[in-house]
């Protein structure tokens, strides 16, 4: 792009470069601005309120006071374009215009409410001014909440979380009755707390209990309550309110297998909060504590008989869960029996099992005992004839 060189000149009689400070005029009377440039073919100069006017030499009155801001956008033959935006301070005449400049992290901040919080460095400093006078030639009172001080620059006041109204009032030290003020509003909120760590770790070898803890941080308070919640399912489950930053979730009260993850609140001493969910999945598959059943059998006359003679079984079991027992005696043959006890005969010789199984619903206890049934004994008796 090509370059032009010009500059502004005011009715003043002061040239107005590029490098140039702002340049003050009077609030409510006719202010001649002039371009000169040895390229420009066309200038377009752009007012407050977005009032256009085109030409080398232009005239506007200021209507309002304070820091206005002046486009000039200049073209040559070729359609090359530049433009520039200046600052010019509208002074009352002979009284002072307030105005507050407000620095957050070291930027301009435009506004009457500022929103900061005590991470933020701000600063606010006296830009105002009158026609012959700058805000160091001026008495500046600073009011903050009712505190007041006399500076060109606000002192570092901002220290707790809340809101500061602030008004800088503005008087010419040569006539006390000239004066003005600016008003600002600071809002510092509340930071929520920062979680930095969040650790489960399983308690003991059940696999039912785990450690929960979290680690977090408030920057301008202090951290006042954590919530510790076990979800399933997106609903949680169990809760506990504690003001350390762990706690021990015991879920043997669920029986089951379940599949958690843990969220944990932290708030602050003003209740603000942060939620965190762990992405971690728990699966918890108790250990079952049940007792399996105890069993005494007890076979009659023995675990030997003949073909034709009665065995009976009976079955004596105690269960220290108190379950109700389910019993089921099966024979090698195939017979079974769902009783405590019986009686059954073998019509055959030969080698036989009979099982026990009891169950209290989780568990079953196995019993077996073998069996032989013998064929009768055969007594051959002889009839020898009488002897004569």
């Amino acid at each position: 792009m090509k370059k032009f060189t010009w500059i502004f000149v005011l009715a003043l009689g002061l040239f107005w470069q590029a490098s140039a400070l702002a340049q003050t005029v009077t609030l409510g009377k006719v202010a001649t601005l002039r371009a000169k440039s040895t390229d420009a073919q066309s200038y377009e100069w752009t007012f407050p309120n977005g009032i256009v006017i085109n030409g080398e030499v232009v005239q506007y009155t200021f209507t309002e006071p304070g820091v206005q801001e002046v486009k000039l956008k200049v073209v040559d033959a070729e359609g090359n374009t530049n433009e520039v935006i200046k600052k010019i301070l509208v002074a009352n005449d002979g009284k002072p215009t307030a105005i507050i400049e407000t620095l957050v992290n070291g930027k301009t901040f435009s506004g009457n409410i500022i929103e900061a919080t005590l991470a933020d460095k701000i600063a606010l400093k006296s830009a105002s001014f009158s026609l012959d006078k700058t805000a160091k030639d001026l008495n500046n009172l600073w009011t903050v909440n009712g505190r007041s001080y006399e500076a060109a620059a606000l002192p570092s006041v901002f220290d707790k979380i809340g809101t500061y109204a602030v008004q800088l009032a503005v008087t010419d030290p040569a006539n006390l009755n000239q004066k003005d003020q600016a008003n600002v509003q600071v809002k510092i909120n509340n930071l929520a707390p920062v979680i930095r760590k969040f650790q489960i770790t399983p308690v003991g070898n059940t696999g039912e209990q785990f450690k929960v803890m979290v680690e977090a941080a408030d920057a301008d308070g202090t951290v006042s309550s954590y919530r510790f919640e076990a979800m399933e399912a997106g609903k949680s489950v169990l809760t506990q309110v504690v003001e350390s930053n762990s706690t021990v979730f015991d879920l043997s009260r669920f029986s089951g297998k379940h599949v958690y993850n843990f969220r944990v609140t932290v708030s602050d001493d003003r209740f603000l909060s942060t939620t965190y969910t762990d992405t971690k999945m728990v699966t918890v598959d108790p250990i079952d504590s049940n007792t399996a059943p105890t069993v005494k059998l007890q076979v009659l006359p023995g675990n030997q008989a003949y073909v034709g003679e009665v065995f009976n079984f009976k079955a004596e079991a105690t269960d220290a869960d108190n379950d109700a027992l389910k019993y089921a005696w099966t024979s090698s043959d195939g017979r079974t029996f769902p009783v405590e006890s019986f009686d059954i005969v073998y019509s055959k010789a030969g080698n036989y099992t009979m099982t026990l199984n009891v169950s209290d619903g989780l568990e079953t206890t196995t019993e077996e005992i073998e069996l032989t049934v013998l064929e009768p004994e055969t007594v051959e008796v002889k009839n020898n004839p009488p002897e004569v």
